[in-house]
Protein backbone atom coordinates (compact mmCIF):
# COMPACT_ATOMS: atom_id res chain seq x y z
CA UNK A 1 0.00 0.00 0.00
CA UNK A 2 2.62 2.22 1.01
CA UNK A 3 4.33 1.68 -2.56
CA UNK A 4 1.39 2.63 -3.93
CA UNK A 5 0.40 6.10 -2.24
CA UNK A 6 4.72 7.10 -3.01
CA UNK A 7 3.82 6.08 -7.04
CA UNK A 8 0.74 8.04 -7.28
CA UNK A 9 2.13 10.73 -5.33
CA UNK A 10 4.95 10.64 -7.94
CA UNK A 11 2.84 10.53 -10.39
CA UNK A 12 0.76 13.47 -9.61
CA UNK A 13 3.77 16.18 -8.97
CA UNK A 14 5.38 15.32 -12.51
CA UNK A 15 1.48 15.42 -13.81
CA UNK A 16 1.22 18.99 -12.23
CA UNK A 17 4.85 20.39 -13.51
CA UNK A 18 4.60 22.76 -15.94
CA UNK A 19 5.03 21.68 -19.34
CA UNK A 20 8.31 23.01 -21.12
CA UNK A 21 6.77 24.56 -24.54
CA UNK A 22 8.37 24.40 -27.80
CA UNK A 23 8.21 27.73 -28.27
CA UNK A 24 7.82 31.09 -26.17
CA UNK A 25 4.25 31.41 -25.92
CA UNK A 26 2.70 34.05 -27.80
CA UNK A 27 -0.17 36.46 -28.06
CA UNK A 28 -3.32 36.27 -30.78
CA UNK A 29 -3.58 39.17 -32.82
CA UNK A 30 -7.29 40.17 -33.15
CA UNK A 31 -8.70 40.22 -36.37
CA UNK A 32 -9.20 43.40 -37.68
CA UNK A 33 -6.29 44.63 -35.57
CA UNK A 34 -2.72 45.35 -37.06
CA UNK A 35 -1.45 45.16 -33.54
CA UNK A 36 -1.35 43.40 -30.74
CA UNK A 37 -2.21 45.44 -27.61
CA UNK A 38 -0.68 43.84 -24.31
CA UNK A 39 -0.76 46.22 -21.16
CA UNK A 40 1.52 46.66 -18.38
CA UNK A 41 0.68 46.93 -14.88
CA UNK A 42 2.72 48.62 -12.65
CA UNK A 43 1.61 46.84 -9.64
CA UNK A 44 4.93 47.32 -7.19
CA UNK A 45 7.80 48.91 -9.21
CA UNK A 46 9.57 51.63 -8.62
CA UNK A 47 9.73 55.31 -10.03
CA UNK A 48 13.48 54.56 -11.31
CA UNK A 49 12.45 50.88 -12.87
CA UNK A 50 9.42 51.58 -14.32
CA UNK A 51 10.68 54.93 -16.32
CA UNK A 52 12.61 52.22 -17.71
CA UNK A 53 10.33 49.82 -18.05
CA UNK A 54 8.24 52.40 -19.89
CA UNK A 55 10.93 53.19 -22.17
CA UNK A 56 11.10 49.25 -22.97
CA UNK A 57 7.29 49.41 -24.02
CA UNK A 58 8.21 52.16 -26.10
CA UNK A 59 10.96 50.62 -28.28
CA UNK A 60 9.47 47.00 -28.50
CA UNK A 61 6.28 49.05 -29.84
CA UNK A 62 8.23 50.52 -32.78
CA UNK A 63 7.43 46.70 -34.25
CA UNK A 64 4.74 47.72 -36.10
CA UNK A 65 2.88 44.33 -34.54
CA UNK A 66 3.25 45.14 -30.79
CA UNK A 67 1.75 47.66 -28.94
CA UNK A 68 2.91 47.27 -25.10
CA UNK A 69 0.85 49.74 -23.12
CA UNK A 70 1.80 50.98 -19.60
CA UNK A 71 -1.15 51.14 -17.48
CA UNK A 72 -2.15 51.75 -13.58
CA UNK A 73 -4.74 48.54 -13.71
CA UNK A 74 -5.38 46.74 -16.74
CA UNK A 75 -8.92 46.59 -18.03
CA UNK A 76 -9.46 42.62 -18.29
CA UNK A 77 -6.42 41.56 -15.69
CA UNK A 78 -6.75 38.01 -17.09
CA UNK A 79 -6.24 39.18 -21.17
CA UNK A 80 -3.68 41.09 -22.73
CA UNK A 81 -2.39 41.54 -19.01
CA UNK A 82 1.39 41.54 -17.72
CA UNK A 83 1.45 42.44 -14.01
CA UNK A 84 4.78 44.05 -13.21
CA UNK A 85 6.32 43.71 -9.50
CA UNK A 86 9.63 43.99 -8.27
CA UNK A 87 11.77 41.71 -6.12
CA UNK A 88 15.18 41.47 -4.37
CA UNK A 89 17.44 38.45 -4.47
CA UNK A 90 20.90 37.13 -5.08
CA UNK A 91 19.44 34.11 -7.31
CA UNK A 92 21.54 35.16 -10.52
CA UNK A 93 18.64 36.45 -12.43
CA UNK A 94 17.88 39.87 -13.76
CA UNK A 95 14.25 39.19 -13.79
CA UNK A 96 11.28 36.47 -14.74
CA UNK A 97 8.91 36.82 -17.24
CA UNK A 98 5.80 34.56 -17.14
CA UNK A 99 3.53 34.01 -19.68
CA UNK A 100 0.42 31.92 -18.68
CA UNK A 101 -0.86 30.13 -22.03
CA UNK A 102 -3.41 27.52 -23.40
CA UNK A 103 -0.80 24.27 -23.40
CA UNK A 104 -2.40 23.00 -26.46
CA UNK A 105 -2.08 26.51 -28.52
CA UNK A 106 0.66 28.00 -26.90
CA UNK A 107 -1.22 31.52 -27.22
CA UNK A 108 -0.83 33.52 -23.51
CA UNK A 109 -3.69 35.06 -21.97
CA UNK A 110 -2.32 36.80 -19.12
CA UNK A 111 1.78 37.01 -17.95
CA UNK A 112 3.76 38.76 -15.30
CA UNK A 113 7.32 40.35 -15.17
CA UNK A 114 9.47 40.62 -12.14
CA UNK A 115 12.10 42.42 -12.41
CA UNK A 116 15.04 41.69 -9.51
CA UNK A 117 16.56 45.01 -7.86
CA UNK A 118 19.26 43.10 -6.56
CA UNK A 119 20.93 43.02 -9.96
CA UNK A 120 19.69 46.45 -11.28
CA UNK A 121 21.97 48.93 -9.34
CA UNK A 122 22.69 51.18 -12.25
CA UNK A 123 21.01 52.83 -15.46
CA UNK A 124 22.39 50.59 -17.17
CA UNK A 125 21.36 47.41 -15.94
CA UNK A 126 17.76 48.45 -14.94
CA UNK A 127 17.45 49.42 -19.11
CA UNK A 128 19.05 46.02 -19.71
CA UNK A 129 16.76 44.11 -17.43
CA UNK A 130 13.77 46.36 -18.64
CA UNK A 131 14.04 45.85 -21.94
CA UNK A 132 14.84 41.96 -21.97
CA UNK A 133 12.04 41.35 -19.44
CA UNK A 134 9.78 43.43 -21.66
CA UNK A 135 10.61 41.96 -25.00
CA UNK A 136 9.76 38.27 -23.49
CA UNK A 137 6.32 40.02 -22.41
CA UNK A 138 5.41 40.56 -26.16
CA UNK A 139 7.40 37.37 -27.79
CA UNK A 140 10.09 37.76 -27.88
CA UNK A 141 13.25 34.90 -27.01
CA UNK A 142 16.78 34.75 -25.83
CA UNK A 143 19.15 35.68 -28.85
CA UNK A 144 22.49 36.56 -29.24
CA UNK A 145 24.24 39.62 -30.68
CA UNK A 146 23.65 43.51 -30.05
CA UNK A 147 20.31 43.33 -28.79
CA UNK A 148 18.57 43.90 -25.08
CA UNK A 149 17.51 39.38 -25.36
CA UNK A 150 20.96 38.47 -25.11
CA UNK A 151 20.95 36.42 -21.86
CA UNK A 152 22.57 37.57 -18.54
CA UNK A 153 23.99 40.35 -17.31
CA UNK A 154 27.15 40.09 -18.99
CA UNK A 155 26.32 42.55 -22.26
CA UNK A 156 24.39 45.31 -21.74
CA UNK A 157 22.52 46.10 -24.85
CA UNK A 158 19.36 48.18 -23.75
CA UNK A 159 17.30 47.88 -26.64
CA UNK A 160 16.08 45.40 -29.51
CA UNK A 161 17.34 45.46 -32.70
CA UNK A 162 15.51 44.91 -36.02
CA UNK A 163 16.11 41.00 -36.08
CA UNK A 164 14.05 41.21 -32.95
CA UNK A 165 11.49 43.31 -34.93
CA UNK A 166 11.23 40.85 -37.79
CA UNK A 167 11.16 38.59 -35.18
CA UNK A 168 7.66 40.03 -33.98
CA UNK A 169 6.39 41.13 -37.58
CA UNK A 170 6.90 37.23 -37.96
CA UNK A 171 4.57 36.14 -35.27
CA UNK A 172 1.92 38.40 -35.61
CA UNK A 173 1.92 38.04 -39.24
CA UNK A 174 -1.39 36.43 -39.25
CA UNK A 175 -4.58 38.38 -37.17
CA UNK A 176 -5.98 35.64 -35.52
CA UNK A 177 -3.54 33.35 -35.19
Amino acid sequence: MRKFVVLSLLALALVAQPAEAATWPRWVRPVGQGQVVIQFERTKVSTAMWAELTAAMKAWSRSGRVEAVPVARCKDRYRYCVRVTEYRARDGKGGRTLLYADPRTNRAWYGEVRVNLYYATTKATRRKIACHEVGHAVGAVHRTGNTCMHDGLTSLFGSPNGADYALLQSLYRTAGS
